[in-house]
């Protein structure tokens, strides 16, 4: 190798004439060395891992390089998609409970989903009846399910001495039922729908009327009018409360084989209409 060193050049200060005799140094050294240097990467090459590695670490090696490929190089359906790994860090594993075993409760190894929560819930909640034994009030439509109770919920009212049983728990619109009612409270219900009350001096009988009373109460005298429109067996019964005589005439049908008007005996007193055929009407007074 050619000396790189100028012997004849003017020496240079300090710190870079030791760095230019570093650098001579070594470039010299590497120079001198080349056949070894090419020597040992012969043999690198040629370098059999047996000759370093037990038999079971190649295995260990071989497997890994197995997996490796197999990532790299392995079909895509092979493996999850991202949505499939974002769902399976996330989902329960195994065997899920069944609503029967749900509701059953004494299932302790399977996970449960949030709707067999909500089943189980249901089913606790119906076999179990909310009931109130010791209100002050009488229920009302308010007293719903959202509160807990359930159609035959029972409610007391310790205050009045009532009953009651809910047949319809819709939200806001629940439905109570007095029990053990007297015959006061009973007819207080079922008047509106059987009595008819009349107060003026003429009236023409509705097929509403069907199976009523009808009360009249004017002291005039008082026309009432049969239409031929009702139905056969179309039945009522015409009462005079007041002094005015109420006289029910047919438009076209005839009453006992007649098609004049008929009235009750006298003031108190009643008759009873049925239309047993078309167009044909009975009076009993």
């Amino acid at each position: 190798m050619q000396n790189l060193r100028n012997r004849n050049a003017p020496p240079v200060a300090g710190l870079v004439q030791t760095y230019l005799d570093t650098a001579y140094d070594v470039v010299k050294e590497v120079y001198d060395n080349l056949a070894l240097i090419q020597t040992v990467a012969t043999a690198l090459d040629d370098l059999d891992l047996a000759d370093f590695l037990a038999q079971a670490d190649i295995n260990t090696l071989n497997k890994l390089n197995t997996i490796v490929v197999d990532a790299t190089l392995g079909n895509a359906a092979d493996f999850a998609t991202a949505a499939q790994g974002a769902l399976a860090d996330t989902a329960l594993q195994g065997t899920f409970a069944s609503q029967a075993e749900a509701e059953d409760g004494a299932e302790n190894t399977k996970p449960v989903t949030s709707l067999r929560v909500a089943q189980a819930i249901a089913s606790q909640v119906a076999s179990a009846k909310l009931n109130n034994w010791s209100a002050v009030t009488n229920p009302g439509v308010g007293d719903d399910g959202i509160d807990g109770y359930t159609v035959g919920s029972m409610w007391v009212n310790v205050t009045l001495d009532t009953a009651w049983i809910a047949s319809d728990v819709s939200l806001g619109a629940a439905v109570w039922l007095q029990i053990g009612r007297t015959d006061a409270a009973i007819l207080a219900l079922v008047a509106p729908s059987i009595v008819n009350v009349q107060t003026g001096t003429s009236y023409t009988i509705l097929a509403a009327d069907n199976g009523k009373e009808i009360i009249f109460t004017n002291a005039g005298a008082i026309a009432v009018t049969l239409p031929d429109t009702l139905d056969t067996l179309f039945q009522c019964v015409i009462k005079q409360a007041g002094v005015g005589v109420p006289t029910v005439t047919p438009d076209t049908d005839t009453i006992n084989g007649a098609g004049t008007g008929v009235t009750p005996s006298d003031q108190w007193k009643g008759l009873h209409l049925v239309q047993y055929a078309n167009t044909t009407w009975f009076a009993t007074f």
